[in-house]
């Protein structure tokens, strides 16, 4: 009983960061739009007032996810460290314990003891690269969603589409802005596939505890699931909110970033750079 409990409150928790994460990326480009607005002032000497507004929406936009992203990162930090000190607080009593029953060694010596040790093993680990398969995979996923957005536009590269014929500095600079804000959505997307993971493993760990008669790949399916729901969600409000010219196409390009994320391993280095490559290209 005690580990279901424990499991509904795990699910809880990432329900929240999931929440976060939704009102973070829907609300804070409604929040840059006035602030952005204050800034016409300062441009009226070289630019009509309002021309610029677009570029310090976007550039609001970004320094506010980036600074909300910053936040969050510290409060799962705060949440893991939280959980890890009420692991180490039971460890610890049961260690006392055993250790008034048979007369054990110092339990600080022992702690510090496991403490380096731990540090030596995650200096001497090896991450293990990405086998040949999952590479052309996701080169092959890359090369597709670029693919089909040359296409939709007429076999043109989409930053220099969207830029037009006749560049301007005012074009340039808000092509720059949205580059700027893109590159920190990316973050915010991985954040979804990564809480999106958790959420799913928690629920389906759930459902084997109800029922044993789960087998692995029924397990991974149902996971996997989860998360293109929630990563769908998520991307259909992102598509909504920001009025995109492909919107059926970058909903899809969701589904794209969950594979991208399940053959990266799950790496969120390696799923960001890639989902940024294909927000600018």
């Amino acid at each position: 009983m005690q580990k279901i409990n424990c499991n509904k409150a795990k699910i809880t928790e990432n329900i929240v960061c999931y929440v976060l994460i939704f009102l973070a990326v829907i609300l804070t480009p409604i929040l840059a739009q006035p602030i952005a607005k204050l800034f016409d002032w300062v441009v009226l000497d070289w630019s009509r007032e309002g021309q610029l507004r677009p570029f310090f929406i976007e550039l609001f936009t970004a320094i506010f996810w980036l600074v909300e992203w910053i936040g969050y990162s510290h409060l799962k930090k705060f949440l893991a460290k939280k959980a890890q000190l009420n692991n180490a607080a039971n460890e610890t009593e049961a260690a006392v314990q055993e250790a008034a029953i048979s007369n054990a060694v110092d339990k600080k010596q022992a702690k510090k003891a496991a403490k380096e040790a731990k540090k030596a093993k995650k200096a001497t680990e090896v991450k293990p690269l990405l086998p040949i398969l999952n590479v052309v995979v996701l080169f092959g996923l890359t090369a597709i969603c670029i693919i089909v957005v040359t296409l939709q536009i007429g076999f043109k590269v989409k930053p220099f589409y969207e830029l037009g014929d006749k560049t301007t500095y005012v074009k340039m600079l808000i092509k720059g802005g949205e580059i700027i804000r893109n590159l920190v959505k990316g973050m915010w997307i991985v954040c979804i596939l990564k809480t999106s993971l958790t959420m799913a493993e928690e629920i389906v760990k759930g459902c084997k505890e109800k029922t044993m008669d789960w087998r692995e790949n029924q397990v991974s399916l149902l996971k996997w699931c989860i998360v293109v729901v929630l990563t769908l969600a998520f991307g259909v409000f992102d598509v909504i909110l920001f009025a995109n010219a492909f919107a059926l196409t970058y909903i899809v390009f969701y589904m794209a970033f969950v594979a991208i994320y399940f053959f990266a391993n799950q790496a969120p280095i390696k799923s960001y750079l890639l989902i940024c490559f294909i927000y600018i290209f």
